[in-house]
């Protein structure tokens, strides 16, 4: 076996992927790179950037002009991987991801666009690139659990039937003392994934959990975040209750199966 074609190869497919892939599709909140033909990817930059504004309307938050955003599309998981590699060694696994270089935010993925998992993603990470842009240290847990629930798209907030029955089965499963976890993950930490679906649980419940707007509790806890107040104090001033109670309805809440 000639063991040079897999170096090779390698090679090749680590210099595709080192920069934008295919062609610049410019809009007024984003560009958009990729290699599927003019129309769908038309579709998907048109897509992007409608629920940018969604989204930015819903927290009140002014979108970035596009020259700060740009969205790389891979055909495959495999020009995705060669990439990240590259950019980010230690997101190489992922299916989508959110970083910034020094004159922008990136947000890469791979896939259909036409599948109901790529435009989940793609909403994921644009939810990941609107907080990162406005706001500093966010907490893994509000961080990972508002782009889950972004994610399902407007109206907002609402989480898709599957993605809701996960989330309540693993607080279910871990209870309060499991959700209290979350507040102890530091800015910039990874969440397990049994921590990832909590969060997603207790962020869904906050938003859905009464009246008010909730659009204004979560951005003063997010402008409030900040090192050397501890996150109990901060929570509770900004949500109006303790993460203790929160945790507490959230388990709760789950178990009677209300939506």
């Amino acid at each position: 076996m000639n063991r040079t074609l897999p170096i090779l190869l390698a090679v090749l497919l680590s210099r595709c992927a080192s920069g934008p892939p295919g062609t610049s599709y410019p809009g007024t909140d984003l560009v958009l790179y990729t290699k599927v033909a003019s129309p769908e990817a038309q579709v998907v930059a048109q897509e992007a950037t409608e629920f940018l504004t969604d989204l930015g309307d819903y927290l009140h938050l002014q979108v970035p002009p596009g020259s700060l955003l740009r969205i790389y599309h891979y055909p495959n998981r495999w020009g995705l991987w060669w990439h990240l590699n590259r950019a980010v060694p230690s997101f190489r696994w992922r299916r989508g991801v959110c970083y910034e270089i020094e004159e922008a935010y990136v947000v890469t993925l791979s896939g259909n666009p036409g599948r109901r998992k790529f435009r989940n993603t793609l909403r994921h990470e644009l939810t990941h690139y609107l907080v990162a842009a406005h706001f500093c240290d966010v907490p893994p847990w509000i961080d990972e659990g508002l782009s889950q629930v972004m994610a399902s798209g407007p109206p907002f907030p609402h989480l898709e039937e599957d993605l809701l029955e996960k989330a309540q089965r693993e607080a279910r499963r871990v209870k309060e003392q499991g959700c209290l976890q979350l507040l102890r993950v530091p800015p910039g930490k990874k969440l397990s994934p049994s921590q990832y679906d909590t969060a997603c649980a207790i962020t869904y419940h906050l938003l859905t959990r009464c009246s008010s707007s909730p659009p204004t509790d979560l951005i003063r806890f997010l402008e409030a975040t900040r090192s050397g107040v501890p996150p109990e104090q901060t929570f509770s001033e900004s949500w109006g209750l303790s993460m203790e109670e929160a945790c507490r309805e959230t388990v709760a809440r789950s178990e009677s199966g209300v939506r």
